[in-house]
């Protein structure tokens, strides 16, 4: 069992998505439509106060925890409050990142603020990742729906990938190439491919890629019939790879007609505007 806190009216689309599946528990927390109520504050600074029943309400979560959160919302504030609760867990970070362009001045700093600061902490090791989806990429490929149901469908389109890698990631491999894990390299996005890794499609976007896992589902018959499978994989792959990225890859059988294939890109850069500043001064030079 894995449990979900969902802070935020973002995030709560991301649970309602996954309600269809027993494996997960969740928490609520938001102004409005959540189990647990968040006051509404005018002055900032007062989401920094202590949330009665926030302890008691945490205290039955599972031992492996994502939090999601989008920090475009005044109550992704209370972020490291309801954090510090569950710090014993094994907690991941799910970030579901605004469409910048559709923020105001002070959405742009809640989520500068709490971007950058879980990020530190997952750095820091307090917890185990931090995920990122760029709402902006998904809407892309979220189909076209009303004005009204738009940012549910995003989110959505979020929970469902999100999900199906982590089934896939889940699975037994019957062949795999595994490099040695990267110290510090627990700031991710996902990327969705086709089986020849040619045609990629982005969930998000990170800087300074340091490492890659590619997660290849086979059809189970294709699995047992196809005698130059292996050499197709291992072909896409080598191509595939990049010489400074270090690229693992990991092939799972799967009950389905058709290929899955994800990407986890990592990094170990903390990823705000500096870095970005520091990579347009340097291709300008």
């Amino acid at each position: 069992m894995r449990s979900i806190v969902a802070v935020g009216e973002a995030a709560i689309y991301f649970t309602n998505y996954l309600e269809k599946y027993p494996d997960f528990s969740f928490y609520t927390l938001n102004h409005t439509s959540a189990e647990f109520k968040v006051p509404i504050y005018t002055e900032l600074e007062r989401y920094e106060e202590t949330l009665r029943g926030l302890k008691k309400y945490l205290s039955t979560v599972a031992d492996d925890v994502t939090y999601v959160v989008s920090g475009g919302e005044h109550v992704s504030l209370i972020s490291l409050q309801v954090l510090k609760h569950i710090k014993n867990k094994n907690v991941d970070i799910v970030y579901l990142q605004p469409d910048l362009d559709t923020l105001n001045k002070t959405g742009i700093m809640l989520h500068n603020l709490v971007h950058g600061v879980l990020q530190e902490k997952t750095r820091s090791h307090t917890f185990k990742e931090f995920t990122v989806f760029d709402l902006a990429e998904v809407k892309k490929i979220s189909g076209t729906v009303t004005l009204g149901k738009m940012n549910e469908a995003v989110v959505h389109c979020c929970a469902q990938h999100w999900q199906a890698h982590l089934w896939l990631s889940s699975l037994d491999p019957v062949f795999e190439i595994r490099e040695e894990k990267i110290k510090n390299a627990v700031i991710s996005t996902l990327s969705y491919c086709d089986f020849s890794l040619t045609t990629t499609t982005n969930l998000g976007n990170i800087l300074f890629t340091r490492e890659k896992e590619v997660l290849l589902g086979i059809p189970e018959k294709r699995l047992n019939e196809d005698t130059n499978l292996h050499n197709e994989i291992m072909s896409n792959f080598k191509q595939y790879r990049e010489q400074e990225v270090s690229t693992s890859i990991k092939v799972c059988g799967v009950p389905f007609e058709q290929e899955i294939v994800y990407v986890k890109s990592s990094t170990t850069a903390v990823q705000n505007k500096m870095l970005q500043e520091t990579i347009d001064k340097e291709q300008n030079q």
